[in-house]
């Protein structure tokens, strides 16, 4: 019954440092995801500053819908304008749906 008991502890064992490995991957997502979420404010923020300027070029995004004031692929005004679309993970996502 020994070699049971031991078998048990060696995949407690294992799955404890299964789980310790998964938390930290999931924290160095997390500090990851929130580098990319402040990117991606900064950018929307950028985005709305610059087409209220005058004499501003307009720029095309990828879906080929002008910036700076243009309306935008649900009929909202363009630069600055917040969609609260979801992101492919359901997360919300402003200004991008």
């Amino acid at each position: 019954m020994g070699s049971l008991i031991d078998e048990l502890q060696r995949r407690e064992a294992a799955a404890r440092a299964e789980a310790e490995e998964l938390r930290r991957r999931i924290a160095e997502l997390a500090e990851q995801l929130a580098q990319a979420e402040e990117r991606l404010s900064r950018l929307v923020i950028a985005r709305g500053d610059g087409g209220r300027g005058a004499g501003q070029c307009r720029h095309r995004d990828s879906t080929g819908i002008a910036g700076g004031g243009a309306a935008g692929r649900d009929g909202a005004a363009g630069a600055g304008s917040f969609t609260g679309g979801r992101g492919g993970d359901g997360a919300a996502v402003a200004g991008w749906s």
